[in-house]
C-alpha cells in the first residue's frame, strides 16, 4: 500500500463497445488498490457513439490480393461510418476512415415474395375449382428498407403475361400483405435468446407457425421516413401464448440492450410494440375451365413495386372431375349379364383416367327418406358462434377417408431420425399437425422444426427400415374454407377431392349468425367416411365448428317412441316434438311435429327415445347417435344406404376406348331388373353419373 497512490485513467479511443476490465497478470508487490470499470460510458470516434451499433471483419491477406469487402445485411435508411486499420504481430495500426466516412443505403424497392410457408421457396399455386385458383404468398427476405404492404398479383393464359389489349397481364390485383394480430402487445424482447414477450391467446397462437414472419416494431430504430421508429421482420422458430421465440438469422441493428429481458418502452415508458402477420392468400376467380393461367407476384412499398416471380408451379389449369357421358344403354348377353355401352366423357384441362359402371335393382318398397334406391348419405356441418363475434378473419379445412392422395415426391425416411430428408417442398401439400403416411405407417407433422424443400418434421422418431424412397401420402382434404364460405364454395372444394364425387351443399344461417351445411352425397352411394374438421386456422373462440353424426345406431327394441330434444337452443319457449319408429333393431322413420324456432348447437344435440310417446315415460333407448338426425331448422342428416344387389365396375380410360367403351357385367340375378349408370374419372375424382339410367333385365 502507498500512502499517496497513483491513479490511472484509461480511455479507448479506437476501440468500440463494451471493453473487457483489466486483471491484475502480476501484484506480488501488492500495489494495486483496485481496478475500477464503468463500462458504460463511451467515447465518441468519428461522430459515431462507442456504444452504438457496429460489427468488424477481419480480411485474411493469405486468401488473396483483393483488398475490398462487402459488408452485409445493412439496413437501408442508415447512416454506416466505416474505418480500416491494418495489423502485423505489433498489433492494429490506428484506424482511418473511409472517404466518404460514412453511407446510407438508400430506401428502395422490396425482393421478391417467397413462399407463405418459409423464405426459401417461391410463392405457390393450388387448384381450387374449375373457375378459381389460389395463391399463398410470404414476405420478401428484403423489405427495401420500408415496410411492405401490398403484393401484386398478375394472371395470364401466356407466360408473357401480354394477353389484355394494353399487352399487359390478362388480371391482375393487388392484395393486402399484413394483417395486425394485436396492437400494444409485444412488451419484452431477450436478445440472447432471442425471445419475445407479448399479451396474446389461444386465437393468435394459430397464427404462430413455425417460420411464418411477423413484424415486431422497434421504437428506438428510427430509420423510418416519419420518423416514429421501425418494424423488422422475423421468422418464427416456436411459440406460446405469452412467448414468441425467433430465428437468428435475422437483421437487428440495435446493441444498447442489456443482456437479458428488455422492456420495449417509448420515452413515455408506454409499451407500443405492435405484433403484425405477413404474408396472405388470394384467390383468383372467374377463369376458364380447362385453361392453363400463369401466375407471377411482386411486392409493394413506398419506394415502388418489387420485381416479379413466378408461383410454384408457374401455371396451373383451373379443372374439376369430368362431365359423366351423355348416354348409356344396357343389353342382355346371358341369364346372367348384361353389356353397357356408353359414350365417352369429357373433362376439360384434364384427362379420363377411369370409368365407373355401378349396377343395382329398385327396392319394393320406399326408405325412410321415400327413396327406392338405397339412401343417400347426408352429413350436416355446424359453424355455431355467438352473436358478439365480429372478427372476419378464419378458415378451415375438411378432410375425408383414409390417407390414399400420394404426394408429389418420395422422402429418404432414416431408422430413428425424427424428420425425413427431402429434395422436394411439401410445405404447400402438408401442414404442420397433419397426419402423414409413410411406408403404410402414420406419422404426424411436426408442429416446430425445420420444415422447408430440405426436411419435413416429425413428432416421432421413424421406426421403419430406411428407406431413400418412401412412399408418403394424406388423407384428402380441402383448400382453405373462409368460416361464412357459400353453399358453392364449400361443394366446389369437396368436389375437387379425388374421392368425392357429386355432393350438394345448402347453406342455413341462424339466429345467432351461425351457419349450418348441409351436405348431400350424390353419386357416392352407401355410408359414407364421415368427414373430419380441421379448425386450427378459425381465430375467434366464439366459432365451434363441428360434423354433427348420425353414426348408424341400431340394436334398439321395434316400436314408435316420442323423441326428447335436449337443450334448444332457441329461447322461444317452444319444446320440439318427434317421434322416431324403431323396425328391425334399426331406426325405420324419423319426424319432426314441433320445431319451435330454434336451433340445436352441436355437439349438445342428443336424441332420447321414450317409450309409450310421453316425456314422463321410462327411457327404453338414448339414440346419441342416431342413423337419422334433424334440428328445428329443419336439417336432416343420416347415414348412407346401398341400393339393393348394388355392384360396380372400374375399366381404366385406354381399355374402356379399345373396347368401344361397352362393358360387360356378370353375375347378375335372372329375372331382376338391373339399372345401370356411368361416371368417369379424372386427377379430380369422380364427376357426375349419367342423366339417365339404362334398364336390362336379364
Amino acid at each position: 500500500s502507498i500512502a499517496d497512490p497513483y491513479l490511472y485513467t484509461v480511455t479507448f479511443n479506437s476501440e468500440l463497445g463494451i471493453i473487457p476490465a483489466f486483471t491484475a497478470v502480476d501484484d506480488s508487490s501488492n500495489i494495486i488498490n483496485s481496478i475500477k470499470d464503468d463500462g458504460t460510458s463511451g467515447s465518441v470516434v468519428g461522430g459515431l457513439a462507442a456504444n452504438g451499433d457496429f460489427n468488424s471483419y477481419e480480411l485474411d491477406m493469405a486468401s488473396g490480393p483483393a483488398l475490398e469487402y462487402t459488408i452485409p445485411n445493412l439496413v437501408p435508411g442508415k447512416t454506416y461510418y466505416v474505418r480500416i486499420a491494418a495489423k502485423n504481430k505489433m498489433g492494429y495500426s490506428a484506424r482511418r476512415d473511409t472517404s466518404p466516412s460514412s453511407l446510407s443505403i438508400p430506401r428502395q424497392v422490396p425482393g421478391t415474395p417467397t413462399s407463405y410457408y418459409h423464405d426459401s421457396a417461391a410463392p405457390s399455386l393450388h387448384v381450387v375449382s374449375d373457375t378459381s385458383l389460389a395463391v399463398r404468398i410470404g414476405p420478401p427476405n428484403f423489405d427495401g428498407g420500408d415496410e411492405v404492404s401490398h403484393f401484386n398479383v398478375e394472371w395470364d393464359t401466356a407466360p408473357t403475361f401480354d394477353s389484355a389489349a394494353d399487352s399487359t397481364a390478362l388480371g391482375k390485383q393487388s392484395v393486402v400483405a399484413t394483417r395486425q394480430l394485436c396492437a400494444n402487445c409485444v412488451t419484452k424482447f431477450n436478445n440472447v435468446t432471442n425471445t419475445f414477450t407479448y399479451d396474446g391467446n389461444a386465437d393468435m397462437l394459430k397464427d404462430m407457425i413455425a417460420q411464418r414472419r411477423v413484424r415486431v416494431y422497434f421504437h428506438q430504430d428510427d430509420r423510418s421516413s416519419n420518423g416514429l421508429g421501425t418494424s423488422y421482420t422475423f421468422s418464427i422458430a416456436s411459440a406460446t401464448a405469452t412467448t414468441f421465440t425467433v430465428d437468428t438469422g435475422h437483421i437487428r441493428t440495435s446493441k444498447g440492450w442489456a443482456t437479458g429481458a428488455a422492456a420495449m418502452l417509448d420515452e413515455a415508458g408506454v409499451s407500443k410494440a405492435d405484433l403484425i402477420l405477413m404474408g396472405t392468400e388470394y384467390t383468383i376467380s372467374g377463369l376458364t375451365a380447362g385453361t392453363p393461367y400463369w401466375v407471377r407476384v411482386n411486392a409493394f412499398n413506398p419506394s415502388g413495386n418489387g420485381a416479379n416471380i413466378a408461383t410454384v408451379p408457374s401455371s396451373a389449369t383451373p379443372r374439376a372431375a369430368p362431365a359423366p357421358p351423355t348416354t348409356v344403354s344396357a343389353s342382355v348377353t346371358g341369364a346372367n349379364s348384361v353389356n353397357v355401352a356408353f359414350t365417352p366423357a369429357s373433362v376439360a384441362g384434364g384427362s379420363v383416367q377411369n370409368y365407373k359402371v355401378e349396377y343395382f335393382t329398385r327396392s319394393p318398397s320406399s326408405s325412410i327418406t321415400g327413396d327406392f334406391f338405397g339412401i343417400n348419405e347426408i352429413q350436416v356441418l355446424s359453424v355455431a358462434r355467438s352473436q358478439n363475434y365480429y372478427n372476419e378473419y378464419g378458415t378451415f379445412t375438411l378432410k375425408i377417408g383414409n390417407a390414399t392422395v400420394t404426394l408429389p415426391d418420395t422422402a429418404k425416411a432414416v431408422t430413428g431420425q425424427d424428420y425425413l430428408e427431402t429434395t422436394f417442398d411439401f410445405t404447400p401439400y402438408v401442414m404442420r399437425g397433419d397426419m402423414i403416411e409413410i411406408n403404410g405407417v402414420d406419422y404426424t407433422v411436426s408442429s416446430s422444426g425445420h420444415f422447408d424443400e430440405a426436411q419435413l418434421p416429425l413428432t416421432a422418431a421413424y421406426t421403419g427400415a430406411t428407406d431413400a424412397a418412401a412412399v408418403l401420402k394424406v388423407i384428402p382434404q380441402t383448400n382453405n374454407l373462409n368460416h361464412d364460405c357459400s353453399a358453392s364454395e364449400l361443394e366446389a372444394a369437396l368436389e375437387n377431392l379425388e374421392t368425392v364425387g357429386d355432393v350438394d351443399v345448402k347453406r342455413a344461417v341462424d339466429s345467432n349468425g351461425g351457419f349450418w351445411y348441409t351436405i348431400t352425397f350424390v353419386s357416392d352411394l352407401g355410408q359414407q367416411p364421415k368427414l373430419q374438421v380441421s379448425d386450427s386456422m378459425l381465430l375467434n373462440s366464439g366459432i365451434v365448428l363441428s360434423i354433427v353424426d348420425g353414426g348408424g345406431s341400431s340394436g334398439y327394441t321395434d316400436g314408435t317412441y316420442a323423441v326428447d330434444i335436449s337443450a334448444p337452443d332457441a329461447g322461444d319457449g317452444v319444446q320440439a316434438v318427434a317421434t322416431v319408429t324403431i323396425t328391425g333393431g334399426s331406426i325405420a322413420s324419423f319426424s319432426i311435429t314441433n320445431a319451435g324456432s330454434g336451433y340445436f348447437s352441436a355437439p349438445t344435440i342428443g336424441f332420447t327415445a321414450v317409450a309409450g310417446g310421453g316425456s314422463g315415460a321410462s327411457a327404453t333407448a338414448t339414440i346419441s347417435s342416431a342413423g337419422v338426425a334433424v334440428n328445428s331448422n329443419g336439417l336432416v342428416w343420416h347415414d348412407g344406404v346401398l341400393p339393393n344387389d348394388y355392384g360396380y365396375k372400374i375399366v381404366d380410360a385406354a381399355t374402356a376406348a379399345s373396347s368401344g367403351y361397352s362393358v360387360d357385367i356378370s353375375g347378375l340375378n335372372t329375372g331382376s331388373e338391373y339399372y345401370f349408370r356411368v361416371s368417369a374419372s379424372s386427377d379430380r375424382g369422380y364427376g357426375q353419373f349419367t342423366a339417365s339410367r339404362a334398364t336390362a333385365t336379364p
